[in-house]
């Protein structure tokens, strides 16, 4: 039998390891938007993974860019539109605040005045009152949908995220999820309604009233 300790250990490593994956899936759409510091106009990086980088002395410079896990690999053209040697750089979005490491230098900017923050990092409110069974139910369908978004926006609605809406372990509601755990061994209708990627995605999308 495990015991409690040992269950609470399983929690933490699963939602720590899941919900992280989950903030680092949202990298990408933080990142979407002009950026600028004060001594310079700083970055552009747009959906289609092309950005376009304004120097200090007026130069604009072009290129792709893709998200490696908690990274950002920037692949700059030349002016006839070839790549260039790929650069790794660490990018850390909070908010209105971009910092960029380069590993020489660390470099910060803002969003530029009249960029809205991307909704994946603002919580997410329902428009209705949930009930327990109501979170227990969507709070597994997104821990099983593989999906980022999803589980962000689950682990907003409990409550687990510090004040700019990423995922915090030390607010990991314990009692929620014991007494959820305790209900699906109850109710094992619900996790065969739920059983695959699709029909959890689904669900979720169906029932989370920010989606309705």
């Amino acid at each position: 039998m495990i015991q409690k300790s040992q269950c609470s250990i399983v929690i933490v490593l699963f939602l720590t390891l899941g919900f992280s994956a989950a903030c680092k899936s949202d990298l990408k759409s933080s990142l979407v938007g002009k950026w600028k510091s004060n001594s310079e106009e700083g970055w552009e990086f747009k959906p289609d993974n092309k950005f376009e980088r304004m120097d200090p002395l007026g130069f604009t410079l072009t290129g792709t860019y893709s998200v490696d896990g908690e990274d950002v690999v920037l692949k700059f053209e030349d002016e006839k539109n070839k790549a260039l040697e790929p650069l790794k750089v660490k990018i850390t979005v909070r908010g209105n605040e971009m910092t960029l490491n380069d590993g020489q230098r660390v470099y910060t900017y803002k969003r530029a005045s009249g960029e809205s923050q991307d909704k994946s990092n603002s919580p997410k409110t329902a428009a209705t009152p949930l009930s327990e069974v109501d979170k227990y139910k969507l709070s597994y369908a997104a821990r099983l949908s593989g999906d980022g978004e999803m589980e962000l926006q689950m682990i907003q609605l409990l409550g687990e995220v510090d004040e700019m809406g990423d995922f915090d372990p030390s607010k990991i509601n314990y009692k929620f999820h014991d007494a959820q755990e305790k209900w699906l061994k109850q109710n094992p209708e619900f996790i065969k309604e739920v059983d695959t990627i699709e029909k959890a995605r689904a669900y979720f999308k169906a029932h989370f009233p920010a989606n309705k």
